[in-house]
């Protein structure tokens, strides 16, 4: 490993530092529990993928490949058009989960296939997952069965690539890094939702308590039924 690559991920394994009084006294919060290091994903590349939908031909989204403590991650970032989606980061592990033994020996599979990999339940999920495993060459259309993909890359050798690459540097230079659990937005305003009613959900940002489930047509090549826009 190059000096050059050893203080990057030097750099990457620092945790980060809570806020000290200058004066060297009592925190005004000393008085309530300690808060929780936020965890940060070092993050390797950001990219886009062609969604799946015929629904929105041309349409994007983009998605983010990490790293974290000897384990590779991957997550949708943005949204190009509508559709609601969860920005949680999903370990190779819960990837690797869902392969059965029939995916595993080619068999096709939908996109739901992937339902118990993401904790947020938006109908988008799975298929933009799925879009994002086939731009980074771990799956691809299977041509013969609408709707359907086929396993094609090998998910240890993908998530060694991500263990060693460099990382992806921000505007002023500095590897970027993002939290392993993104906060998540009652309203598009960011406040809190009015008492009485039901809060409009920010744009690709799915909310506490969601349960637009949606389940993916049994024979479109889609991203699942789009879930609420911004207006």
């Amino acid at each position: 490993m190059t000096t050059k690559m050893k203080k990057q991920k030097t750099h990457e394994q620092k945790s980060p530092q809570t806020d000290v009084p200058p004066d060297g006294g009592e925190s005004i919060n000393d008085s309530a529990a300690p808060a929780a290091a936020v965890i940060m994903v070092t993050v390797v590349r950001t990219a886009k993928a062609p969604k799946l939908s015929p629904r929105d031909p041309g349409g994007r989204i983009s998605y983010q490949v990490g790293r974290l403590e000897g384990v590779a991650y991957l997550r949708i970032y943005q949204n190009d058009s509508a559709g609601q989606f969860s920005k949680e980061w999903v370990p190779t592990e819960a990837l690797r989960r869902c392969m059965t033994p029939a995916m595993l020996a080619g068999q096709p599979w939908k996109t739901r296939a992937y339902i118990p990999a993401l904790v947020g339940r938006s109908s988008t999920n799975c298929g933009f997952i799925t879009a994002v495993l086939r731009a980074e060459g771990l799956a691809a259309t299977e041509p013969e069965k609408r709707g359907m993909s086929v396993l094609t890359g090998n998910l240890d050798d993908w998530e060694r690539a991500v263990l060693d690459a460099e990382p992806e540097l921000d505007g002023d230079g500095n590897v970027r890094l993002e939290p392993l659990h993104p906060p998540v937005k009652d309203t598009r305003f960011g406040g809190p939702r009015p008492a009485g009613g039901r809060a409009k959900r920010a744009r690709g940002v799915e909310m506490p308590g969601d349960d637009d489930d949606g389940a993916e047509p049994d024979t479109s090549d889609e991203d699942a039924t789009p879930g609420e826009s911004e207006d």
